[in-house]
């Protein structure tokens, strides 16, 4: 299903986005790239709006002082619970976010799978640790969701997987 997009409302968030990162963006990575081509996946895909806005959106929490208050009150309750479901606190483990993506639907797994194929490119820059972890996790997100997400996000996942992240260190 192709849906219409209000342009007005994918600048605003974009425009949201970029002032949160401008005001108190904490993270070294690209975030405002990166946010751009998770959405870009989505919005070529045509799924819905509240899904390419929690797109843009989805390291906002995590990355600058915005709260999931802020995102729903600015851009309505669906976008909020994606954004909110992606956001992976310090007391929940990757499992149980994965799980909770799991429950909320298509639309959230396809903006957690965009995510990680466009974090899959940074992956050879993480300590060798880190790369056995980052392995581990996308192969969970692969077995997770592999019968739930559209054949095209899936084929992507899976290239990427080839491409950026079963070359990274041996396994220990």
């Amino acid at each position: 299903m192709k849906f219409e997009y209000d342009r007005h409302e994918i600048e605003r968030a974009l425009f949201f986005l970029s002032n949160a990162l401008q005001s108190s963006g904490h993270n070294t990575k690209p975030v405002l790239l990166h946010s751009i081509q998770v959405a870009e996946m989505l919005w070529d895909r045509g799924y819905s709006q509240d899904a390419v806005i929690a797109a843009i959106l989805h390291d906002v929490v995590e990355d600058t002082d915005i709260t999931i208050d802020d995102i729903e009150q600015s851009f309505g309750n669906q976008a909020a619970l994606y954004v909110d479901v992606l956001t992976v606190s310090d007391a929940q483990d990757i499992t149980q976010s994965f799980a909770h993506t799991v429950e909320l639907g298509d639309e959230a797994l396809a903006i957690r799978a965009a995510d990680l194929i466009q974090n899959s490119y940074y992956y050879h820059l993480a300590s060798t640790g880190m790369q056995k972890q980052i392995r581990d996790k996308f192969v969970y997100f692969m077995e997770l969701s592999s019968e739930l997400l559209d054949e095209s996000l899936a084929s992507e996942l899976s290239k990427a997987y080839k491409q950026n992240v079963e070359t990274l260190s041996p396994r220990i």
